[in-house]
C-alpha cells in the first residue's frame, strides 16, 4: 500500500477532497443565510456571533488532542467517523428552534470539523514531499474552496426557493452521502514514511525549541490573517455587507433576486477564486520559495481588505478577488511551510498547534466584529484588520529576504 499511495497520491486526494467538500454543506449554508434568517431559526440579531464562533471555540480546545490522536490511531477510520458526525449535526440544523438546540448543533459541528481538517491535513502532508507540499496542498485547500464555493451558492439559493428548514434537511444528506467516498476508497496514509528530508529539522531540536523555531511565528501569523480576516470577519459579515449595500432585493431586468441569494453569489466567486489561486500559489512557492510567495500573497489581502471599506460596488468586485487571492494563496503555502518544518513524526503536532490557532482567531473574529459594529461600522471593522497584514509582513519579511539571498548565492 505504501508503494501505492506514493506512486498515485490522487488516490488520497480524490476520496479526501470530494467529502471534505462535500461536508461543508450546512457549515457553509448557515454562514451564508443565518444573518438574514434569524427569526427562521429562533434566535436574535445579538446571537449570531455566538452561533457563527461556537463551533470555531471549541475546536480551540480539540485540535491539538486530535493531532496526536491522528498519531495513534488509523486515520481513514477517525476520518469518515468525523464526516458521519458531520452529517447528524446539520439535521440538527434542521430540527432545531431557538438559542440552545442550535447552540449544540453548532458545537457538535465543531468536533466533527476537527477531525475532518486536522485528519485531511496531516494526511496530505503524509503523502506530500519536499518538493511538492506546495502542489499538494494548493490541490487539497482547492477541493476545500470549491465545496465552499458550491456549498453557500447551493445554501443561498435553496434557502430563498425551499426555506431555512428544507435547506438543512438537504445539507444532512448531502454531507451522509459524502462519507461514503473515504469509507469506500481511501487508503490509510499512518504508516507511510517519506524518506529524510533536507528542509525538515530534527524532530527532537524541534521539540526542544517549539516556540523559538524560525518560521513557526510566521505560519501563526499567516493562519491569523486566513482565519480571523478572511474567514472570521468577512465571512461573517458579508451577508450584512451585501444587504447594507444592495439592499433586501436586487432588480436585474425584470427578475428579483433576495438578498440571501446574492451572498451565495458573491461568496461563491470569492471561494472560486480561492479555489484557483491555492493550487498556482502553492506550486509556485515550490518553485520560487514558499515566503516570497507568502509574503505576495499577504500583500495582496491587505490591499484587498483595505478596498473593501469603500464599498462601492466597482471597487468591491477588485477588493473580494484581491481577498480570495490572498486567502487561496497564503492557506497551501501555509500548511507546506508547517510540512517543512514539522518533519515526519510531528505532522499531527504542528497541524494541531495551527488548526488551534486558525480556530481561536476565527471564533473571536465574528465576536470582535459584531461587537464594533455600532462603534465603527463595517469600513472601520475592515480598516482595522489591517494591523494583522501589517504585523504579519512583518514576522515574514526575514524570512522572505533570506530566501530571496540565499536563492541568488546558489544561482
Amino acid at each position: 500500500m505504501v508503494t501505492e499511495i506514493t506512486r498515485n497520491p490522487n488516490r488520497v486526494l480524490w476520496p479526501l477532497g470530494l467529502s471534505t467538500a462535500l461536508s461543508l454543506m450546512g457549515d457553509a449554508t448557515i454562514y451564508t443565510v443565518l444573518p438574514t434568517h434569524t427569526q427562521d431559526a429562533g434566535i436574535e440579531l445579538a446571537q449570531v456571533g455566538v452561533m457563527l464562533s461556537a463551533n470555531r471555540i471549541i475546536r480551540v480546545f480539540l485540535n491539538g488532542p486530535a493531532g496526536m490522536f491522528y498519531n495513534r490511531v488509523p486515520r481513514r477510520l477517525l476520518y469518515t467517523a468525523s464526516v458521519f458526525l458531520g452529517a447528524f449535526s446539520t439535521l440538527l440544523y434542521a430540527l432545531s428552534n431557538g438559542f440552545w438546540p442550535l447552540l449544540l448543533a453548532r458545537l457538535l459541528w465543531g468536533i466533527s470539523w476537527v477531525g475532518i481538517w486536522v485528519g485531511g491535513n496531516i494526511m496530505i502532508l503524509d503523502i506530500a514531499g519536499e518538493d511538492d507540499r506546495g502542489k499538494w496542498s494548493g490541490l487539497y485547500m482547492m477541493w476545500f474552496f470549491l465545496g465552499a464555493m458550491v456549498c453557500r451558492l447551493a445554501g443561498g439559493l435553496m434557502t430563498d426557493m425551499i426555506g431555512y428548514r428544507n435547506a438543512m434537511y438537504v445539507g444532512a444528506v448531502v454531507t451522509a452521502l459524502s462519507a461514503f467516498a473515504p469509507l469506500l476508497s481511501l487508503p490509510e496514509t499512518r504508516n507511510w514514511h517519506p524518506a529524510p528530508e533536507k528542509l525538515a529539522p530534527d524532530p527532537k531540536a524541534l521539540a526542544a525549541t517549539w516556540w523559538r523555531r524560525p518560521g513557526i511565528i510566521g505560519v501563526v501569523a499567516m493562519t491569523w490573517i486566513i482565519r480571523f480576516v478572511f474567514g472570521g470577519v468577512v465571512g461573517a459579515t458579508l451577508a450584512l455587507l451585501m444587504q447594507e449595500r444592495l439592499g433586501n432585493t436586487v432588480e436585474i431586468g425584470t427578475a428579483t433576486i433576495g438578498v440571501a441569494t446574492v451572498t451565495g453569489i458573491v461568496s461563491a466567486f470569492m471561494t472560486g477564486t480561492s479555489m484557483l489561486s491555492s493550487p498556482v500559489m502553492g506550486d509556485a512557492s515550490d518553485k520560487f520559495g514558499r515566503w516570497r510567495a507568502a509574503l505576495v500573497a499577504t500583500l495582496i489581502g491587505g490591499v484587498g481588505v483595505a478596498l473593501l471599506a469603500f464599498g462601492s460596488p466597482p471597487i468591491l468586485v477588485v477588493a473580494i478577488a484581491m481577498n480570495a487571492i490572498s486567502s487561496g494563496g497564503l492557506s497551501a503555502i501555509r500548511t507546506a511551510i508547517a510540512g517543512d518544518l514539522a518533519g515526519d513524526s510531528h505532522k499531527g503536532h504542528l497541524v494541531g498547534l495551527v488548526q488551534t490557532v486558525g480556530d481561536g482567531a476565527s471564533g473571536i473574529a465574528p465576536l470582535v466584529g459584531y461587537a464594533l459594529l455600532p462603534t465603527v461600522g463595517l469600513a472601520g471593522v475592515y480598516l482595522l484588520c489591517l494591523v494583522f497584514f501589517a504585523l504579519t509582513v512583518l514576522t515574514i519579511w526575514p524570512h522572505a529576504t533570506g530566501e530571496f539571498m540565499g536563492r541568488a548565492a546558489g544561482s
